[in-house]
């Protein structure tokens, strides 16, 4: 079996890269694909490991592309360069960066409405992390743990963020079934709410009520992002995006429920 480095691999590395590949299997005409782990990568040396720095499908989809097929019996590695993540470049200092579908020599300011939708999903993304580490340890859905829901929601935001920025990313559709259903199983747990309940039954879900907030303000930029036109938004993406507010809530509700929290509707002044 040969290996081979195929011509449009990146010849040289510059010092602040890594190498990601691919090695894709040729044998007995079927073809198989396994991501290796780039740090212990050589030029046309396979390695162990599964990290994943680029899409499987993607890297599959390039090898397979017209002209690049790999002989049978050949071992191809796909090489990338994949700069490291600089804390600060200083590009952006005049008020201008760039997004990942932007052409070459091409920079957008960031008064960009697609900044501004980043920006409140940064913020949700964050106030997301600061829930989850103040989820109690017995919290737990259908048998999953808390913590990890809110992972899995980070997860998604990330991939909308993306979207955002110009990656061909989006939410799967499953995603959509899967929150819908863990919503109306935690409305099964809990009394039935005929009002609006006032913020602050304990700390963790007062953090979930202000997420929850930040939520609905995140959507409603995706929202106005995709109606002016400047980023198509998946259909998936801002379906996920409108439910994330309701599993907030339903998540501040089984907070208090759990907690043993009294929760009361707000007394409004005449």
């Amino acid at each position: 079996m040969g290996v081979r480095v195929p011509p449009w691999a990146p010849k040289q590395l510059g010092p602040r890269a890594c190498l990601s590949a691919l090695i894709v299997f040729a044998a007995g005409g079927t073809r198989k694909a396994e991501a290796r782990d780039p740090r212990r990568l050589r030029r046309g040396t396979p390695s162990q490991g599964s990290d994943h720095l680029t899409s499987k499908a993607s890297l599959v989809s390039h090898a397979e592309s017209p002209g690049h097929k790999a002989p049978k019996g050949d071992v191809v590695v796909i090489c990338y360069t994949i700069k490291h993540m600089a804390f600060y470049t200083g590009k952006g200092d005049s008020g201008t960066t760039k997004l990942f579908d932007s052409p070459q020599g091409v920079r957008v300011s960031k008064s960009s409405p697609i900044f501004e939708c980043l920006g409140q999903l940064d913020e949700l993304n964050s106030i997301t992390g600061w829930c989850k580490v103040g989820c109690p340890d017995d919290l737990t859905v259908d048998g999953r743990a808390g913590k990890d829901l809110l992972r899995e929601v980070q997860d998604h935001l990330f991939t909308i963020q993306a979207e955002v920025a110009g990656a061909p990313k989006a939410v799967p559709p499953e995603s959509i079934e899967t929150v819908s259903a863990l919503i109306k199983s935690i409305e099964s747990q809990l009394p039935e709410v005929k009002s609006f309940l006032v913020p602050g039954g304990t700390e963790f879900s007062a953090r979930l009520d202000i997420a929850r907030a930040i939520s609905r303000r995140a959507e409603r930029r995706l929202v106005m992002l995709h109606e002016s036109g400047d980023r198509a938004v998946s259909d998936t993406s801002r379906a996920y995006a409108n439910r994330l507010s309701s599993l907030f809530y339903a998540l501040t509700r089984l907070a208090n429920h759990r907690a043993g929290v009294v929760e009361h509707p707000p007394e409004y002044l005449s």
